[in-house]
């Protein structure tokens, strides 16, 4: 019996041994095929000109001036919204401005103009405009490639009282524009 099970162990393991060789002669037809993306993310590269701060001399309650600003979209991308930060400084030459803000008595209108005119998009005491930070854009786009103009008209708020503790007093004023591209779309 004992014979009789390794030649079947034999013919079975020479059956699989020639299976196997056999297996490997038969030629199957085969393709592959890779598929990739690739995709590359815009910019957005926004510049204000000038880069001075506003320089002004010799103003008095009364006075109103305007200054534009060129924004200019560098990048790939269209901004729609620009948002302004205001910082300022006020130089006490007398040092007897107390609690009085010379804040409180310039006024900023910044407006955009379009096809239809100048559009105002906000009018606030440079006191208050330090705690906003206004889209000046408005409703527009500032487009890829292209720039346009933003105007900002100043005003020393004559109160109708004396403001004599702000002769001689100097203002530097900041501002910092922050470009955001539109909504996110699907392609």
């Amino acid at each position: 019996m004992r014979v009789n099970k390794r030649l079947r162990l034999g013919i079975f393991t020479a059956a699989l041994g020639l299976f196997l060789i056999s297996g490997g002669t038969f030629a199957f037809f085969n393709d592959t095929s890779a598929a990739g993306e690739s995709f590359s993310s815009g910019t957005l590269n926004l510049s204000a000109n000038p880069v001075t701060s506003v320089d002004l001399d010799n103003i008095k309650p009364g006075d109103s001036f305007t200054r534009s600003y060129t924004l200019k979209n560098d990048g790939s991308l269209n901004i729609a919204d620009v948002l302004m930060t205001t910082e300022y400084t006020v130089v006490d030459a007398k040092n007897d401005n107390g609690t009085e803000d010379f804040g409180d008595h310039i006024e900023v209108s910044i407006s955009w103009e379009n096809e239809d005119g100048y559009i105002s998009v906000q009018e606030k005491k440079l006191s208050e405009a330090t705690a906003m930070e206004p889209n000046i854009l408005g409703d527009n786009i500032l487009e890829a490639g292209k720039e346009d103009e933003v105007y900002v008209t100043f005003e020393f708020l004559d109160n109708g009282k004396d403001q004599n503790i702000f002769q001689g007093d100097a203002m530097e004023i900041e501002w910092t524009f922050e470009g955001k591209q539109e909504e996110g779309e699907e392609k």
